[in-house]
């Protein structure tokens, strides 16, 4: 009986592969020969040690292990190489843009956002400090603001490889400010001062008193004092500039 050797033959060769990020990894190749083949995977056209079997193996792959994979197949005759199999590793989402609070008055339309990219499918889930919010699971929650629902909002984006969070962005809600004592007539005494004060409610309020309709420049505090008041001070005050900050 002749045995013709023959040079080894791969029949099917590797194929690109995308594995998730901590999940297993296999690569294949199915070759013939006479005598029988021997295998020798490589990565970037370096060998990898102990990878010399048909298929190669991660248990758990890494970032690091995506790249361009080939396997030399050899025996006494010589040694072909297979084509590239390209393996991607999917990793956690990234986000590219972050959500961005702003300061508002009660019954404000805020769309907070975020910008996240993937190799695999993305959901979203958003919080308000740890509470979820109900329902909102896209990219965009579209909050009308309310009395009660400023805070700390996050997003946290999930893919199969597992989940990331946004920065915080903060929603302050901001009530209009409520005069609570209006301004009285001044009647300073012969040489006296003039002294006209409002009480208002409201958070970090700022003032801005007027002399006819027209702004005073530094009064800006709760009360507004004249102190030796003449016939060019004579006219109607208010503080109708009251703002809340």
């Amino acid at each position: 009986k002749v045995t013709v050797n023959t040079l080894p033959l791969i029949v099917k060769q590797p194929v690109d592969v995308q594995v998730v990020l901590g999940k297993k990894l296999e690569l294949g190749v199915q070759a013939s020969g006479i005598p029988a083949v021997s295998y020798q995977w490589r990565k970037g056209g370096v060998a990898i040690e102990g990878a010399v079997g048909a298929t190669y193996t991660v248990s758990a792959a890494a970032s690091g292990d995506g790249g361009e994979y080939t396997v030399v197949v050899s025996n006494v005759v010589g040694s072909v190489e297979s084509g590239v199999a390209r393996v991607t590793v999917a990793g956690l989402p990234v986000i590219v843009a972050q959500p961005v609070g702003a300061r508002v008055g009660v019954g404000a339309r805020v769309p907070l956002s975020v910008g996240a990219q993937s190799l695999l499918p993305m959901s979203y889930q958003w919080f308000v400090g740890t509470t979820v919010v109900t329902g909102a699971t896209k990219e965009v929650l579209d909050l009308t603001t309310t009395k009660t629902n400023g805070g700390s909002y996050t997003v946290r984006v999930t893919n199969e490889a597992g989940s990331v969070t946004s920065e915080a962005a903060v929603v302050a809600v901001v009530e209009a400010p409520v005069i609570t004592k209006e301004p009285v007539d001044a009647e300073p005494a012969v040489g006296g001062p003039a002294r006209f004060a409002v009480e208002a409610s409201g958070v970090e309020l700022s003032y801005q008193w007027r002399k006819d309709g027209l702004p005073i420049e530094g009064a800006s505090g709760a009360e507004y004092v004249i102190a030796a008041p003449g016939f060019e001070d004579l006219g109607r005050y208010d503080a109708d500039g009251i703002v809340t900050g």
